[in-house]
């Protein structure tokens, strides 16, 4: 992530914490590290205050659009468990309507190892503090071979048991994707279509099962 410098004109302590993030670039446009440019000098641990209050600054603004966003009756929201701005928004928008929103998340494979589906699902049951989970999914499949009949297992034993009302997949694999539809295993499918990448068409919607109507 690179940084710049704050213009003499920027005073204010938040002045120069919003400078400095509104003006970093980073992988996909997420803030990944909070360091102020400049600080004053606040003795040994001040840059960490600094950061963690402009962070929760940051966090608090990102969970008012999630707020805004139900407000105007969006109803589904793709959540992963390391987003804080919607792990904390979910738990309170769902506490008191659960059965009003749709909450998807899942499990990631990181291509070298990959999460115990069982154990990343019951975590997400904590994090967002519900019975159930609407749709799980395993994500970030990159080959066919990286969705093991393990995977497969868990997912459909979840599914089983009622903890999980849709399971699927997100991968940039088409023809696997295919595949899956044509088998019917799966209920979503969470892949890359768009005008200028519509293969989809070709390698997937044929083979749409009744059990994945889109």
């Amino acid at each position: 992530m690179e940084f710049a410098q704050a213009p003499p004109s920027v005073h204010s302590e938040f002045e120069r914490s919003f400078f400095a993030l509104t003006h970093a670039r980073s992988w996909n446009n997420r803030v990944t590290y909070v360091h102020l440019i400049p600080t004053p000098p606040l003795g040994q641990h001040g840059h960490k205050r600094n950061a963690t209050r402009t962070l929760r600054i940051l966090l608090a603004r990102r969970e008012r659009t999630v707020y805004a966003a139900a407000e105007e009756g969006i109803n589904l929201f793709f959540a992963f468990g390391f987003d804080l701005q919607m792990t904390r928004s979910m738990r309170e928008l769902m506490m008191s309507h659960r059965e009003r929103y749709t909450l998807v998340t899942g499990a990631y494979n990181y291509i070298w190892w990959a999460q115990d589906v069982r154990k990343a699902f019951e975590k997400r049951l904590r994090q967002f503090k519900t019975d159930y989970i609407d749709v799980f999914l395993f994500m970030g499949v990159m080959k066919p071979e990286e969705f093991t009949p393990r995977v497969r297992e868990d997912l459909l034993k979840l599914k089983g048991e009622g903890k999980v009302r849709a399971i699927g997949l997100s991968c940039h694999n088409r023809p696997f994707l295919g595949k899956l539809a044509a088998d019917g295993d799966v209920n979503t499918l969470m892949l890359r279509y768009n005008a200028a990448h519509r293969g989809a068409e070709r390698d997937v919607f044929p083979h749409l099962a009744p059990t994945i109507p889109a």
